[in-house]
């Protein structure tokens, strides 16, 4: 189990009889979240190589590291890929939003304009944390970053097609307000 955290760990490297039992159930797990990310060889190759070999304390603690290291490197995936989902589904209604108001600006799409572009500098964000966080060397196998490119075209894509928005001011019909540049996120 994960309880009592590096105590447990530091039992179980002082402890002979345990070691070779900690040492396969982190192996396993590696492996699991290695096929799971698709993480190439070169990626892998060391690990296997030298810590793999022998269930040192030393070797123990260096794969509980590295079970560390890509389960972070995972969870951010997860993470950013569940907001990729849902920017995805929100760019999907406001284009289908943009279609049917023919030109009309209201309030409805201000949300989701506004929704939209909070999403998209989110997922830029969270592109860029997957990258810093990936533990290999093998840059083009880092997961989602092809993502960032495409919120990049999306963003340009949605403010050519959002009529010109001015909201009206006190007395006015259409004019002043933020003028063009109010929605600028980028």
């Amino acid at each position: 189990g994960e309880n009592g955290g590096f105590n447990s760990l530091n039992s179980v490297l002082m402890s002979d009889p345990q070691r070779p039992q900690a040492f396969e159930g982190l192996k396993k797990q590696l492996e699991t979240t290695w096929g799971v990310l698709r993480v190439p060889s070169a990626d892998t190759k060391h690990v296997r190589r030298y810590i793999f070999r022998d269930p040192s304390p030393t070797n123990l603690a260096h794969l509980f590291y590295q079970v560390s290291r890509w389960a972070q490197y995972h969870a951010q995936v997860q993470k950013t890929s569940e907001l990729i989902y849902r920017r995805e589904m929100l760019l999907s209604d406001l284009k289908d939003h943009l279609q049917v108001a023919g030109g009309v600006v209201d309030e409805a799409l201000t949300h989701k304009l506004s929704d939209f572009y909070a999403y998209s500098h989110e997922a830029i964000y969270h592109c860029n944390a997957v990258k810093a966080l990936y533990p290999g060397s093998a840059e083009s196998s880092i997961l989602l970053q092809d993502y960032v490119h495409k919120v990049r075209l999306d963003t340009v894509q949605i403010k050519a097609a959002t009529p010109q928005h001015h909201p009206p001011t006190q007395g006015d019909e259409g004019e002043g307000g933020m003028g063009e540049g109010g929605m600028k996120v980028f």
